[in-house]
């Protein structure tokens, strides 16, 4: 793409075309996010499967019989912990390895409410500091005296949430990140999983990574604990947004380039297309004047 211009490729042949706009449509997610997936030592030897969760089979099935160590503390990975968890015949058959413990969202509040509810909704909105707030109400709210109120109001939120929870102690969340990581989409707790944390049939580990696997079938994690016996490892890392590799580096996309004005204004230019735009290139002439 130059200037304004799309080059595509049809049938061999390259076409060009002009265009005032190029929306790219492909979705938020497309690979897997591999500088996220570690170097796992000895995965050339290891007698089990080591996979990353978008190489599990459809439909897989786990065994009651599979021992197994999931990395990762994403919607994906609390998952498939749990689906293991829920058939394992014996306590310590399934490990939920996660770098950083996180906060995640139970489906009702203080097991009366659900978390639709009480997140997703219009006041709500009205209290994240991070969204832009042009008029009335919501611009007061968010101005000196009254920024207090939004504050109080996550911290009692915060602390709904944690009292929802029966948190495993290897689990427990950081105090004051709970609006922080919403931000950055807080995973809603499958029903289970603390249930069987508590059991024994999921061992959550918490602070580690899985730093090399051998011919033995043992899973060693960065703090020296070693899980013997293991069939499987399902890496539950995540996925990156899409590098547009076919874009010239002069219009490559950068996070949020330029004020929060010039997002704004796109923000509104968008209206009817699309509800947020979490990318922006100022130097892409006419789209953010």
């Amino acid at each position: 793409m130059s200037g304004r211009r799309l080059y595509a490729d049809r049938d061999g042949e390259e076409e060009v075309r002009k265009f005032d706009f190029v929306v790219v449509a492909t979705g938020l997610y497309g690979h897997r996010r591999l500088a996220d997936v570690p170097d796992i030592l000895g995965r050339e030897n290891f007698p089990g499967t080591v996979c990353h969760a978008s190489e599990m089979p459809a439909g897989w099935e786990p065994s009651p019989r599979e021992r197994i160590v999931v990395l990762g503390a994403g919607p994906t990975a609390l998952a498939y912990a749990e689906a293991a968890g829920v058939v394992a015949e014996r306590e310590g058959d399934v490990h939920l390895v996660v770098r950083t413990a996180r906060w995640m969202i139970p489906r009702k509040f203080l097991g009366i409410l659900p978390h639709c509810s009480i997140l997703f909704n219009r006041i709500n909105a009205m209290f994240i500091p991070a969204w832009r707030h042009e008029y009335g109400l919501e611009w007061l709210l968010h101005s000196w005296p009254f920024t207090w109120l939004v504050w109080a109001f996550w911290a009692f939120v915060e602390a709904a949430v944690f009292w929802s929870c029966e948190w495993p102690p290897a689990l427990v969340p950081p105090r004051g990140k709970f609006l922080y990581e919403l931000r950055n989409a807080v995973p809603v707790l499958p029903e289970k999983l603390f249930g069987l944390c508590h059991t024994g049939y999921v061992v959550p580990h918490s602070g580690v990574t899985v730093e090399k696997v051998t011919a033995d079938c043992s899973v060693h994690l960065s703090d020296g604990t070693v899980i013997r016996n293991v069939n499987r490892v399902v890496l539950g890392t995540g996925y990156k947004l899409d590098e547009f590799e076919w874009m010239e580096d002069s219009l490559r996309l950068e996070v949020i380039k330029g004020s929060s004005r010039q997002l704004f204004q796109a923000h509104r230019r968008a209206e009817g297309a699309a509800s947020r735009i979490y990318w922006v290139c100022d130097r892409i002439p006419g789209v953010c004047d």
